[in-house]
């Protein structure tokens, strides 16, 4: 008899938050500037930079970003694809600056002419590199993915 009290109130636990829930208002999260990229390794192979990027929360719960699918660019060409090396967490209502490690394994044919043109183009011209695409994020539990469309300049 007891079994079917605690599912009963389970289930209508899970009623009142669920309803609770979908009455929220979730505001758009903005990666509002990609401060700085730093190279760490830079081959054929694998390209892993340190990205630092201001990001606002507006809304009042944090959420931890756990998977992306990103592309990486150089002067707007794409070069590969790019995971982060680990997920980090978003306090609720705030703009914070936070850095996070990028990885991608570069596309050979994209890779080298970009690598060439920043090379010969130096001084020339202004170069760029830039993350693109979704970010996986978790909130108390649900999954959901934001646009990130980054870029900056580098001399």
């Amino acid at each position: 008899m007891m079994r079917g009290n605690s599912s009963i109130r389970l289930f209508f636990t899970f009623l009142f938050f669920s309803l609770w829930l979908s009455s929220c208002t979730i505001q758009e999260v903005e990666f509002k500037e990609l401060k700085n990229i730093r190279m760490i390794k830079f081959s054929k192979e694998l390209i892993e930079a340190e990205v630092t990027a201001i990001i606002k929360n507006p809304n009042w719960f944090g959420f931890r970003v756990r998977d992306n699918d990103l592309d990486l660019y150089m002067n707007n060409n794409r070069v590969g694809k790019a995971r982060l090396a680990r997920g980090f967490r978003v306090e609720g209502n705030s703009e914070k600056t936070y850095t996070f490690k990028v990885k991608a394994i570069p596309e050979v044919d994209n890779i080298l002419g970009n690598a060439l043109s920043m090379i010969t183009g130096m001084g020339s011209k202004k170069n760029s590199m830039g993350i693109k695409g979704d970010l996986k994020v978790t909130v108390l539990g649900f999954s959901t993915k934001y646009k990130v469309n980054l870029t900056e300049y580098i001399n």
